[in-house]
């Protein structure tokens, strides 16, 4: 491509592509994307659900804004993660959500209902099946089915 174009970006834009640098976009886009999502998801957007879904990722948001928090207060939200989140407080939100689910939370579950991402828990615990461990130290022995039930351990 660079034999033919220069650019990536010259190849993206001849080929009909929209040219997703974050170089191009001004600061005022990247906020009005971030409010764009809060209307759509009904939250204040996760960095990981503009990893996944987005037009820019939430790298570029962390590079033009020094971090993610401070991209989500340019745009007038809360930040919605702590960084250094005490280990207590990850495994009460695990206690809490496991007796509101009945289990202990899958990942996903812990994703669309809990307080916190799986990302500190794999942080702090290294493996989400650690942390459910280290939620409640008997949950192999009460969650281990001897049929076909699914053992909730998430997707790790």
């Amino acid at each position: 491509y660079k034999r033919a174009f220069g650019t990536w970006n010259r190849a993206l834009e001849k080929a009909g592509l929209g040219v997703h640098s974050a170089w191009g976009v001004s600061d005022e886009n990247l906020i009005a994307e971030l409010k764009r999502l809060n209307e759509e998801l009904g939250h204040v957007p996760r960095k990981g659900e503009m990893e996944n879904q987005r037009r820019w990722s939430g790298s570029i948001y962390q590079k033009r804004f020094g971090s993610w928090n401070e991209a989500l207060t340019a745009a007038g939200f809360e930040p919605n993660e702590r960084w250094r989140i005490p280990r207590e407080d990850l495994l009460t939100e695990l206690r809490d959500l496991t007796e509101e689910l009945g289990h202990p939370p899958t990942t996903s579950e812990m994703l669309e209902h809990g307080k916190f991402t799986t990302q500190p828990y794999r942080r702090v615990f290294g493996t989400w099946r650690t942390a459910l461990q280290a939620a409640d130290p008997d949950y192999l022995e009460n969650y281990r089915q001897s049929d076909t039930d699914t053992i909730p351990f998430g997707s790790d």
